[in-house]
């Protein structure tokens, strides 16, 4: 509104001199007028072409980094024109993440000149935030008449929840995956180890027919045993559960938990799943590969709590994500009461794996928690993420 009020001033001071410079019959004021019109013009219609000599382009659209990282936020400032531009400030909106300094520069550009600017932050908050837009700012001609303008130039920032390493045991699941175990049970046909001498008991079909020819004893072949399971992760965000005394603080904590989680199965190779009760119901697909991880640890980030009470363990099966046979399923949740523990003990019961993972804002007693026949895991706030039943 102030720029548009500016310019119909100017246009009418214009309009003034411009009838009086035609139309006065002394030379002398003909003269002066030129003069206003000179000075009150050129300015103003500089006013209006420098900011399109100024393009700012960002060199990263896309930001992805875990919570209380550093991030480092580039922008690539261009002078357009053959001539030089002389104090420029700009000034960056740094968004949802705290600069180690104001993002805020005072430079020249020569003709056709560029220059990458870039400033420190640290992403102390979970969530997916906008940096820019980039406000830019100079001097007018003759030292009058500053001009301004704000160049849509924006940034998305996705800061995944903090990660923490896992420690957990695997002695279940199917056959012929990528975790070696001492189970013979689980041998892969496929991966050949080795060669031993023949003890009864050892079937038929395992006998090296050749080699024990040669030999003129009976050998067996043995192969690598190992394993694998699709994992779902269970993600209790329902605000009821949560004590309202740093609730919010307990909530992110959960989040973490589940991302470790991701993040470990992930790194093992193994396919995972998400299903959470939040403001936004989230399913994602039980599946392998370090992109699907980087996609459920998106879904997290923007992961916000649901405020009404919810059982999150309808969300394995019908009506959430598809669980295959052999599935593990990992529930992340505050501790509930022993009431609410129906869901999970009816997930146990269709033979899926069940583990749970209790995190309490205090040090509460393993008996609090316990549930029989599930194996379960107790974490405070204060502790970090190194799972123990």
């Amino acid at each position: 509104m102030k720029r548009q009020g500016a310019l119909a001033g100017d246009i009418v001071l214009l309009l003034f001199f411009l009838l009086c410079f035609l139309f006065a019959p002394f030379r002398a004021v003909r003269l002066i007028c030129l003069f206003f019109i000179l000075v009150i013009g050129i300015p103003a219609l500089m006013n209006r072409l420098l900011p399109r000599a100024v393009s700012v382009l960002r060199r990263d659209p896309v930001l992805r980094v875990n919570r209380m990282q550093a991030v480092s936020v580039s922008l690539e400032v261009r002078n357009r024109w053959p001539l030089p531009l002389r104090s420029l400030l700009i000034a960056d909106a740094p968004g949802g993440v705290f600069p180690n300094e104001p993002p805020v520069f005072l430079i020249d550009l020569g003709p056709r000149e560029k220059k990458v600017l870039t400033w420190e932050a640290e992403a102390r908050e979970r969530g997916e935030f906008v940096i820019g837009p980039v406000d830019v700012s100079g001097p007018g001609p003759f030292g009058v008449r500053p001009w301004a303008r704000t160049y849509p130039s924006v940034t998305q920032l996705i800061v995944y929840p903090a990660v923490f390493p896992v420690s957990l045991e695997h002695t279940r699941g199917l056959p012929a995956g990528s975790l070696a175990v001492a189970n013979r049970l689980y041998e892969d046909v496929s991966r050949f180890r080795s060669l031993r001498e023949y003890t009864p008991g050892d079937e038929l079909r395992r006998i090296n027919w050749k080699v024990s020819a040669r030999l003129g004893k009976l050998h067996t072949m043995e192969y690598v045993p190992s394993l694998y399971f699709p994992v779902l992760v269970l993600l209790n965000l329902s605000a009821p559960d949560y004590p309202l005394e740093g609730r919010h603080y307990h909530m992110e904590r959960v989040i973490e938990v589940a991302a470790s989680l991701v993040v470990y199965f992930i790194g093992m190779k193994q396919e995972v799943g998400l299903a959470a009760v939040a403001q936004k119901l989230l399913t994602v697909p039980i599946r392998a590969g370090t992109s699907h991880g980087v996609r459920i640890l998106e879904e997290l980030a923007r992961a916000s709590q649901y405020d009404d009470a919810a059982d999150f363990t309808q969300l394995a099966g019908a009506g959430g994500v598809a669980v295959r046979t052999g599935t593990r399923i990992l529930a992340v949740t505050p501790p509930l009461p022993r009431d609410r523990r129906a869901g999970l003990h009816a997930l146990s019961r269709k033979g899926w794996e069940l583990e749970v993972f209790f995190i309490t804002s205090s040090a509460t007693a393993s008996a609090d928690t316990a549930m029989s026949g599930v194996v379960s895991h107790v974490l405070s706030l204060q502790e970090g993420l190194s799972p123990h039943a």
